[in-house]
């Protein structure tokens, strides 16, 4: 499953944690409630590692700041 987060092409709030395999591409979105139907869904997306605190020490050689993580992406 891959979770997607998408802007409203009307309103502009960025809708998240969306499951649109699940919806065949389709959300309601939450800023404005209007049906939103996104093309191409199986093609898109893009995974976001997640690391333990742990996993980050061993990539990183020290604990890291926020600033020094978020750098790195």
């Amino acid at each position: 499953m891959k979770i997607h987060n998408e802007i409203c092409p009307h309103c502009k709030k960025l809708n998240t944690n969306l499951n649109l395999e699940e919806t065949d591409g389709t959300y309601e979105c939450i800023g404005c409630g209007k049906i939103i139907r996104v093309e191409g869904i199986k093609s898109r997306g893009s995974w976001i590692p997640i690391y333990t605190p742990e996993e980050l020490v061993q990539k990183l050689g020290k604990t890291p700041s926020f600033a020094e993580v978020m750098a790195k992406q």
